[in-house]
Order: C-alpha cells, then structure tokens, then sequence
C-alpha cells in the first residue's frame, strides 16, 4: 500500500504570498531492495581489507488487478 503526507507553510512578504510545499508518497509494499557488493581494497596502513559497497534499488509499485 501507500499513504501520502504532506507539510505546507504560508508566509506573507509585504505585498507577495509565497507558499513552500513537501509531499513524500510512503510505498509500504516490497519496492526497494538493497544490495552488498564486497569490492577490496587497501587499509591506510597498506592492509589489504573487504569493504562492502551498499546499493538500493527502488521500484514503482505494482498495480493492483
């Protein structure tokens, strides 16, 4: 599922009234997957040492049928 939320602020600047807007859209279901890619590298001592890179996958939700 997903839920919208939203944060809205009006302020009056002498004869201007600006709005500012944030909306964020919350996909609750399976859209995102995160991956670890170990890569070597070298410590600053010269120590050879794994690091692990992380990567995030986002994808549109599926339609309901």
């Amino acid at each position: 599922g997903t839920f919208d939320m939203g944060f809205t602020y009006e302020k009056d600047f002498e004869k201007i009234r600006m709005r500012f807007a944030l909306n964020a859209i919350i996909m609750t279901d399976k859209t995102h997957s995160i991956v670890e890619v170990p890569f070597e590298d070298v410590d600053a001592d010269g120590t050879p040492i794994t690091r692990y890179r992380k990567t995030e996958k986002f994808y549109a939700p599926e339609a309901s049928a």
